[in-house]
C-alpha cells in the first residue's frame, strides 16, 4: 500500500514538474541569434507612395528624395548585405508608412547590418530604432517628425519649415545642415542633438544626461533643462564644412558591412 502510494506522488510530482516546465518555457520563448550566411544578396521591389517610415532592427538607411515623381505614385526600396539578414526583414507599406523591422523570433549582432536605399518623393515622418546610420539629404518641405531611438545616428541635410525631433537612447541627431524656421526638439537618457536655426525660434528640453547644441541667432530659444541635461549656443563654432554618415553600401566581394 505505502509503495502505491509513494508511486503515485512520485508521478503527481513529475507531472507538476513537467507542466512548470513547460509554462516557464511558454513564458520566456528560447530565442536565438541569427547566424549569418557570409553570401551577400540584394532584393527589394516597388511600392504605393509613402510618406512615412517606421523602422526597428539593425539598419543602414539613405533615403533618395525626389528621385520617384509624385505623380507616378509609386516608391522603391532596396535590401542589401548577408542573405540571411536580408531575407529576415519584414516591410510592407500601409496608409502611407513603410513599416520595416527584422524577425522577431530570433536576436541580431549589431555588427552586421542591413542596407536600405529608400526612393521616394518626399518624407514627412521618420521613426527609427535600433543600431544604425540613417542619411537624409534633400530635404525640401513643411514639417518633418523624427524619432530616434537605441543607438541610431541619424544626418539630416536641407530644408524644412518645422522640425519636430525626439531622441532617447544613445541616439544622436545631425541636423547642422538642415535649415529651419522653427524647431522642438526633446532629448533623454545619453541622446545627442545638433539643430540650426535661421532666425525663428527653437524650443528645447534636454534630460537625464543628454545634450543639445543649437547653431545661429534664433529670434526666440526656450531653453528647458533638467536633472544634468544641457542646451548649449554653439554660434560661430560651426565647421566650413559637415561630414555626413559615410554610405554603407556594401560592396559584392565583401561579406557583410561593418559597424557604424
Amino acid at each position: 500500500m505505502r509503495i502505491r502510494m509513494l508511486t503515485t506522488f512520485l508521478l503527481i510530482f513529475c507531472a507538476l514538474l513537467t507542466a512548470c516546465s513547460s509554462l516557464e518555457q511558454a513564458a520566456h520563448p528560447k530565442v536565438t541569434e541569427l547566424t549569418p550566411s557570409g553570401f551577400h544578396t540584394k532584393k527589394g521591389g516597388t511600392f504605393p507612395m509613402f510618406n512615412s517610415v517606421s523602422a526597428t532592427g539593425p539598419f543602414n538607411m539613405e533615403f533618395h528624395l525626389e528621385t520617384n515623381p509624385s505623380y507616378q505614385n509609386v516608391t522603391r526600396v532596396e535590401l542589401q548585405g548577408d542573405s540571411t539578414l536580408v531575407n529576415a526583414v519584414h516591410y510592407s507599406v500601409s496608409d502611407q508608412t513603410l513599416t520595416m523591422f527584422m524577425d522577431p523570433d530570433y536576436t541580431y549582432n549589431p555588427y552586421y547590418r542591413v542596407h536600405v536605399d529608400i526612393y521616394v518623393p518626399d518624407i514627412s515622418r521618420f521613426y527609427f530604432k535600433g543600431p544604425g546610420n540613417i542619411k537624409i539629404t534633400g530635404l525640401n518641405n513643411s514639417h518633418l517628425r523624427v524619432i530616434g531611438n537605441g543607438d541610431a545616428n541619424i544626418y539630416l541635410a536641407g530644408y524644412v519649415q518645422r522640425l519636430d525631433a525626439t531622441l532617447t537612447g544613445t541616439s544622436s541627431l545631425n541636423a547642422k545642415c538642415l535649415y529651419t524656421r522653427t524647431i522642438f526638439v526633446n532629448t533623454t537618457d545619453k541622446a545627442q542633438a545638433e539643430v540650426l536655426n535661421n532666425g525663428g525660434g527653437i524650443s528645447a528640453l534636454a534630460a537625464d544626461k543628454s545634450n543639445i547644441y543649437y547653431y545661429s541667432s534664433p529670434d526666440m530659444v526656450a531653453p528647458y533643462e533638467r536633472h544634468s541635461g544641457a542646451i548649449m549656443r554653439m554660434q560661430g563654432i560651426i565647421p566650413p564644412y559637415v561630414t555626413a554618415p559615410k554610405s554603407e553600401t556594401i560592396p559584392e566581394d565583401r561579406i557583410v558591412g561593418g559597424r557604424g
